[in-house]
């Protein structure tokens, strides 16, 4: 009996903190939104705003990343891209691809393996696609997008 109430006290509080980690993430989502509808308008402080908490956000992830990559491989490896710094600085592009293999970044993920040219008017076309997929995905609209439905 002891031993079940135990494990029942660890779910709930994995319950718990998965349920504050998605408190969190709305709240933040939120605030960022706010911060990008400012931009767009032009003001400047809310642009500089959002530069700062993005590349706090992203050097923060790589970081943690870089320290414990199975954390995200499942999510890293069926994605065709992973947040980074963009630098004129050789050290840090060098870091990124490093990164980018350490996270085995693509590796399971429904994209082509052929090379993209991301100017191409196609390509544009298929990723604003790919993003509105996803979007309505999220939303019940679609089903998930995996190898077996991107042709759905």
């Amino acid at each position: 009996m002891r031993e079940s109430e135990g494990k029942l006290r660890a779910a709930e509080a994995t319950l718990a903190r998965a349920e504050e980690i998605e408190r969190i993430r709305q709240s933040i989502e939120e605030s960022l939104k706010l911060l990008v509808r400012y931009a767009k308008e032009g003001e400047r402080l809310a642009g500089e705003a959002l530069a700062v908490v993005a590349g706090t956000a992203v050097s923060e992830l790589n970081d943690i990343a870089r320290q414990q990559p199975k954390m995200f491989l499942r999510l890293s490896r069926k994605q065709f891209a992973w947040p980074g710094l963009v630098s004129s600085k050789r050290g840090i592009t060098e870091r990124n691809k490093e990164l980018l293999k350490l996270l085995q970044v693509g590796k399971n993920g429904i994209y082509s393996k052929k090379k993209w040219q991301i100017s191409a008017p196609s390509t544009r076309l298929v990723m604003s696609m790919f993003f509105l997929a996803q979007d309505l995905a999220a939303k019940g609209r679609l089903p998930r997008l995996t190898k077996k439905t991107k042709r759905t």
